[in-house]
């Protein structure tokens, strides 16, 4: 009684594979394991048998779950650093605009406070001019100009109150 094809090509599959991974052995002759009144059609001797190909699905459907969890895994781990490090970024950034807001207001201060001293500057260098001698005569009580003047200095008071604005402008 002859065995069931299915145990026939099982046994020619792996019989094969040893050849076939070895055909040294065979002295270079045919590769063919048993009697060709044993192996059916060729269509038959290649194809694995059923229940092999089902175990080896089933492993190579497992192992294909267990890898495309494995990569969810480091994925989703992947984009929590991201979010994480975007976080800390975002974080970083509202503290720099807070800090330029600061500054920004402060540079505001500082030039308003230059604009009113300008203002204040102009408005007592008018005064000056208006009364050259009442003008010198504050500038020596606030110890701001010699008694008399250099002597390569302009002589008239309207033009050392000139050159007093000068001087303070420079520095």
């Amino acid at each position: 009684m002859a065995p069931p094809k299915a145990q026939r090509a099982s046994d020619f599959f792996r019989q094969g594979r040893r050849d076939k991974t070895r055909p040294e052995q065979d002295g270079g002759g045919s590769h063919s394991p048993t009697p060709a009144s044993d192996q059916g059609s060729d269509t038959e001797a290649l194809q694995p048998p059923p229940g092999d190909i089902s175990l080896s699905e089933a492993k190579m459907a497992a192992m294909l779950q267990e890898l495309r969890s494995s990569m969810k895994e480091d994925l989703q781990l992947a984009v929590n650093d991201i979010r994480r490090e975007v976080h800390e970024v975002g974080t970083r950034l509202n503290v720099l605009e807070e800090k330029t807001d600061d500054l920004c207001q402060a540079n505001d201060g500082i030039l308003e406070k230059i604009r009113l001293m300008e203002s204040e500057q102009a408005r007592l260098t008018a005064k000056l001019l208006d009364d050259p001698d009442q003008g010198m005569h504050k500038l020596k009580a606030w110890g701001l100009f010699p008694d008399r003047a250099p002597p390569n200095h302009p002589a008239s008071p309207g033009q050392v109150a000139q050159e007093w604005t000068k001087v303070q402008r420079k520095k």
